[in-house]
């Protein structure tokens, strides 16, 4: 990374030289050889902001299992409860769109999608209560759904949060 960004300020300090060099020279040379450069420092920083994408997900992430330990490692700490939930329900024209599917049969699409979402949610919004707590790990993990109301569910994610050697 330090490197890179050595890299870059070498590349930024000689480009604008020999593109003022190019300029003298040829117009059209020096047009071309700007847009060039400009694309190759975009190259750099798009490459930059990746790899600190990809160090910052190396850092968060998070050990989620269903038993009670992660096998092959050492519980060093319980950090507690963790959860999270969220109220899911799909607009009138998709309900309406599950009903006449009850009457011919089959999978309702509408309703996986709503499910699958509201479970990501409800794991995600678990994930960061146990960020808050300090913890690398949530065993015991479960999954419990519930009616709201009609055409309405809550999905709720639960475990222990818990700190596990790296």
């Amino acid at each position: 990374m330090k490197k890179l960004k050595q890299m870059l300020l070498l590349t930024a300090t000689g480009g604008q030289l020999l593109g003022i060099a190019m300029l003298f020279i040829n117009i059209k040379a020096a047009i071309m050889f700007y847009i060039l450069y400009t694309l190759m420092i975009f190259a750099i920083f798009i490459v930059l902001i990746a790899e600190r994408k990809k160090k910052k997900r190396r850092k968060s992430k998070m050990i989620i299992v269903t038993t009670d330990a992660v096998p092959g490692k050492e519980i060093k700490e319980i950090k507690g409860f963790v959860r999270g939930s969220t109220v899911q329900t799909k607009h009138i024209g998709k309900d309406i769109l599950a009903g006449l599917k009850t009457i011919v049969g089959g999978e309702i699409g509408e309703y996986t999608e709503m499910m699958d979402e509201a479970r990501q949610k409800a794991i995600g919004r678990m994930v960061e209560d146990a960020k808050a707590k300090g913890a690398n790990a949530i065993i015991g993990m479960r999954l419990q759904t519930s009616a709201v109301m009609q055409n309405a569910a809550e999905i709720i994610a639960y475990g222990t949060a818990a700190i596990i050697e790296e």
